[in-house]
């Protein structure tokens, strides 16, 4: 949902920049704040457009004051009813949600990857995960805490992590930069790997590769060379909209990597991919046709280096084994009561590797639940060898 009105509010925007219908810009002002509810993250835009209104083409400047007035009242119109509400349920002023301290510590602690790897104080599963923070940092305090004191404590401890060690936080920044464009989908809660395999149709459809590494490709275009931006047209001189859009992409881009990365997180930049892809493609069309074989070569040149810089291996999906496969399937069958074709995908996870660990907590689960103790405490034995933690 966030990727297609994220994607839709930009195309609406960017028409009406040009634009000085107040009715227009208090219901893209009403927009975005929906926008934001649904996923914080969105919050990263109002700024832009803040910005881009007082830069359009409008006149006179009161009148983008004006503007700007009005989609602010559009904007909070949305949030302010959801801030009053967190108001009175908590006695503290908390605009949306309060999970933004866990985000940026869990990407950004001083032994983190980045991505999916959690504190080891924090269950990584969303039943427990906002509690362990909370409870956490409260134990670190010695006090109960608000909501937004909590934000402030782990933001405060991932910048205080940070200033301890500079150098080892540019490397964390430098590995989510990798994840961010890299071609392998680092799965949250879906495994696209193991559905490639079982979804035949799936494997004929382009992934995040060439997108990624073509619009990487055309961003370099873009800013390097006057040619690619005017050999595609007028549309395509770099005007307020098109800065407004590739804004959108920077910004959001640098807000992912601040927190932590994975392929949902990333998910809203593919259309912004998508499209300089496309753009990217027509210039190659186009010098091919009237034979400028220099820019051909340096098209070629480009695109190969983010294709390489996108396939650089993370050990962050070392993990993405065929025991993590069929973990997986074991799972899936849980959560569809068949504990019989779970309990056979389970023992396949063991055999393809003995120490994948996950799988010997989900059969002493499995056994536990039907009485079979001796089989239970086997599996959990070996889950605590294998993590002590």
């Amino acid at each position: 949902m966030e990727t297609f009105f994220l994607t839709l509010f930009i195309l609406v925007m960017i028409n009406v920049f040009k634009t000085a219908n107040k009715l227009l810009y208090f219901g893209c002002g009403l927009f975005l704040g929906l926008i934001v509810l649904l996923k914080g993250n969105a919050l990263i835009i109002l700024p832009f457009v803040m910005y881009f209104i007082l830069k359009s083409a409008v006149r006179p400047q009161k009148i983008k004051f004006l503007l700007l007035f009005v989609f602010l009242i559009g904007f909070f119109g949305s949030i302010l009813p959801v801030s009053f509400r967190n108001y009175m349920v908590g006695k503290d002023f908390v605009l949306t949600n309060y999970s933004i301290g866990m985000v940026v510590y869990q990407g950004n602690w001083w032994d983190s990857d980045g991505s999916l790897l959690q504190p080891p104080f924090s269950r990584a599963t969303p039943l427990y995960e906002e509690t362990d923070f909370y409870k956490m940092a409260e134990s670190y305090l010695g006090k109960p805490l608000k909501a937004s004191e909590t934000v402030r404590f782990w933001v405060g401890k991932t910048l205080s992590e940070i200033a301890h060690n500079p150098a080892r936080w540019l490397t964390i920044m430098g590995r989510k930069f990798l994840l961010l464009i890299t071609r392998v989908e680092l799965s949250d809660n879906y495994d696209y790997a193991l559905y490639r395999r079982f979804i035949p149709i799936a494997n004929a459809v382009l992934d995040f590769w060439p997108i990624a590494s073509l619009g990487l490709t055309a961003v370099a275009f873009l800013v390097f060379s006057k040619d690619f931006r005017f050999s595609l047209g007028s549309r395509w001189i770099f005007d307020n909209e098109k800065k407004f859009v590739m804004g959108m992409l920077g910004g959001y881009g640098l807000l992912v990597v601040m927190g932590h990365v994975n392929a949902r997180y990333r998910q809203p930049i593919i259309p912004f991919l998508i499209i300089l892809t496309a753009s990217v493609l027509w210039y190659f069309f186009v010098k091919l046709k009237i034979k400028e074989y220099g820019r051909i070569v340096m098209v070629s040149i480009i695109s190969a280096f983010f294709f390489f810089l996108t396939s650089v291996h993370l050990e962050n999906f070392d993990f993405m084994t065929d025991a993590n496969f069929y973990n997986n399937l074991g799972s899936y069958y849980v959560d569809r009561k068949d504990d019989v074709k779970a309990e056979t995908y389970f023992k396949k996870a063991i055999e393809v590797d003995s120490k994948y660990v996950w799988t010997y907590g989900n059969l002493f689960t499995l056994y536990l639940r039907h009485g079979e103790f001796t089989l239970a405490q086997e599996n959990l034995r070996e889950q605590i060898k294998l993590r002590p933690d």
